[in-house]
């Protein structure tokens, strides 16, 4: 009877290794990701004033500053990543901030991306990935 149970025992071990070698369980694979870069302007020459960290937004564009959130969500109105402005970059058209948010699933036909809590800029899954998002506030 131990032989029996031994050569049952043996035949389990060698069905999980043959498993576990082959790798026939059904685990999801993460969708690959990517950063969305771009630039988000405070347009207006009296919208900003010069900080200690850069550029940033004055009066009722106060909120718009190195820190300030950067939101990603998907289709479906989830978020899926987040970062926040850096220092601000003075420019002849205004405030310019240089928009950098890792790790954005890629599987997403279009993304939402939203400054602080200025309301969402919505772009198609190639314009979020080629390095070129744009977005701008005031006038």
């Amino acid at each position: 009877m131990a032989t029996g149970i031994a050569g049952v025992l043996a035949g389990i071990a060698g069905t999980i290794g043959v498993l576990a070698v082959t790798g026939e369980e059904d685990e999801p694979k993460a969708a690959a990701t990517f950063t969305l870069t771009g630039n988000f302007l405070l347009a207006g020459y009296g919208d900003y004033v010069m900080g200690s960290n850069g550029c940033k937004g004055k009066g009722g564009y106060n909120d718009i500053a190195a820190g300030a959130s950067v939101i990603v969500k998907d289709d479906k109105g989830a978020t899926v990543a987040t970062s926040s402005l850096p220092a601000g970059n003075p420019q002849s058209s205004g405030c310019v901030f240089a928009i950098s948010v890792p790790n954005v699933p890629g599987d997403r036909p279009f993304y939402a991306v939203e400054i602080s809590h200025r309301g969402s800029i919505t772009a198609t899954a190639d314009e979020a990935k080629s390095g070129k998002w744009f977005a701008s506030l005031g006038d």
